[in-house]
């Protein structure tokens, strides 16, 4: 449960942390935030509404569907089967049940839900992406990136987790076929949503896979260009050269990351976070220093 979590959220998301925010290299940034209000009130307030309209089956999907975002999955199918038996199948609840199952590691009745609903349309975009998360669960990367391409292809809804998905599939497959159609998903990405730094990121992380330094090198300079603050693009850059043998570059880019760090203001340069990248560049400088 807890693999499949960060698999989902740290996939797309932990990008976007390293990096601080999502923006392209235009400098045009990618989303904001959604902050989502107190989910057990909202329950609470659901059960009420129940307690006093307990034949509505709209109330039990939507008290089902807050149940599952609050990762109360068995309570959540609950309510979807009670939904379901008031007011039969639906869309709407194979994906919820779908979900449900997914999240509690029950990967058969997963596949059930999400099968009746691609064979009435075979690509509906999000059955498809649930489809490839069974199989990743399943550990089955291969018919995971299948069912990772459709979505892509069937929805007009592009978004970085789509090309994220797919080419975490084939990178986990290992071999270097697939380490490069893990390339050519994230180039898919650039080419339909910009220029974005996450997608640099993932490629150098794939080119070093590849033992490729100069595309490692190629992604990791316009990820430098970019940022105002680079100590950390720095610091990557000599983990890269020292990656490849590269001592003398490595112990290079690591004392600029070091000086650049030094030179930050204060406010900035006394937080833990800075104390902590001050602390591991110097470590890194010490065992390839002369």
């Amino acid at each position: 449960m807890k693999h499949l979590k960060k698999y989902y959220k740290g996939l797309f998301l932990l990008f976007f942390f390293e990096i601080g925010m999502a923006t392209s290299l235009s400098g045009s940034t990618f989303f904001a935030p959604v902050f989502h209000g107190d989910l057990h009130q909202r329950i609470l307030e659901l059960t009420a509404s129940i307690e006093q309209y307990p034949d509505s089956s709209e109330l039990y999907l939507k008290r089902g569907t807050l149940l599952l975002e609050h990762e109360d999955y068995a309570k959540s199918i609950v309510d979807f089967k009670i939904y379901e038996h008031k007011s039969g199948v639906s869309d709407v609840l194979q994906i919820n049940l779908c979900k449900a199952y997914l999240k509690s590691d029950q990967l058969v009745l997963a596949a059930e839900q999400i099968d009746g609903l691609l064979a009435k349309n075979a690509r509906s975009s999000i059955a498809n992406k649930l489809k490839g998360r069974i199989f990743v669960k399943e550990r089955n990367f291969k018919e995971a990136a299948i069912y990772f391409t459709k979505v892509i292809e069937s929805t007009t809804k592009k978004i970085p987790e789509n090309y994220f998905e797919l080419c975490d599939a084939y990178e986990r497959i290992g071999d270097e076929q697939n380490l490069n159609n893990s390339v050519t998903s994230i180039e898919s990405g650039i080419s339909e949503l910009g220029d974005l730094i996450v997608f640099r990121v993932k490629l150098v992380d794939l080119y070093v896979r590849l033992n490729d330094l100069e595309n490692s090198l190629k992604h990791q300079n316009r990820i430098i260009e970019h940022f105002n603050r680079k100590e950390k693009a720095y610091f990557k850059r000599a983990k890269i050269y020292k990656h490849f043998g590269k001592e003398k570059e490595a112990l290079a880019d690591a004392e600029t990351a070091l000086e650049i760090v030094k030179e930050l203001p204060a406010r900035i340069y006394s937080v833990q976070a800075m104390l902590n990248l001050m602390d591991e560049i110097q470590l890194f400088i010490s065992k390839i220093k002369p």
